[in-house]
Formats: structure tokens, sequence, C-alpha cells
């Protein structure tokens, strides 16, 4: 579906990550996302009332270190 939209130079998109781990099918999410929008945003926020396996610092790790080669993501 994402692929049929054409690729805008101005768009941003944003991609709130609140889950524990990174996990393929969240970063072809990611490589879907960043060819429709010029630059994407990750967001990680952190729910207090979960006990979550990483903390926020080891998601952004994560997250970083799975896009590291993807031009365009911010985290």
């Amino acid at each position: 579906m994402l692929q049929s939209f054409q690729r805008h130079e101005e768009m941003r998109g944003r991609y709130g990550q609140l889950l524990n781990r990174c996990l393929i099918i969240r970063v072809d999410i990611m490589k879907r996302a960043r060819r429709i929008f010029s630059n994407l945003v990750v967001a990680v926020s952190d729910n207090p009332e979960k006990n979550p396996l990483f903390t926020v610092e080891e998601r952004i790790e994560i997250i970083k270190e799975a896009t590291r080669d993807m031009d365009g993501i911010t985290v």
C-alpha cells in the first residue's frame, strides 16, 4: 500500500516506537515509510504501567543500530 504513494521531498513522517524490541517487521515499516517521506522521526517513549525488557536508552540504541544504514531517519 505504501508503495503506491509518490515520494515528496518536503514531507516528514513519524513512527512512534513504544515496543520493547525493534523486530525485522518494524524496521521494514520504517524502510517503507522512508520511501514516502524525506525524513522519518522514530519516537521512543516510556509507559510506567508496563515492565519493559529494555530501558528507553537501550531501545534507542537498538533502533539506531538497526537503522544506521538508512538515511533520513532520526531516533
